[in-house]
């Protein structure tokens, strides 16, 4: 029997000794590690690449368009209604 076996089987007798709920959390992370996530695809990702817009010619934003795009609390919110 060679050492990484006789290893994996004390291995095996510690789990035997966790309880259930453990022995799933166990069972949850193995499962995890052998999972690959898919890749996300970049649409999805919400995040703009440097250089996306480089072809763009419209008007750039100015500080008005800043100031219109602001969030600010109604006042019923403020009362916290």
């Amino acid at each position: 029997m060679s050492a990484e076996f006789q290893e994996l089987e004390t291995l095996l007798e510690q789990v035997k000794l966790l309880p259930p709920e453990y022995r799933v959390r166990l069972m949850q992370g193995i499962l995890d590690s052998l999972l690959v996530p898919p890749p996300i695809p970049k649409a999805q990702m919400g995040i703009l690449q440097f250089g996306e817009y480089k072809e763009y010619d419209g008007p750039l934003s100015t500080l008005q368009d800043y100031k219109v795009a602001e969030w600010h609390l109604a006042e019923l919110e403020w009362d916290g209604e």
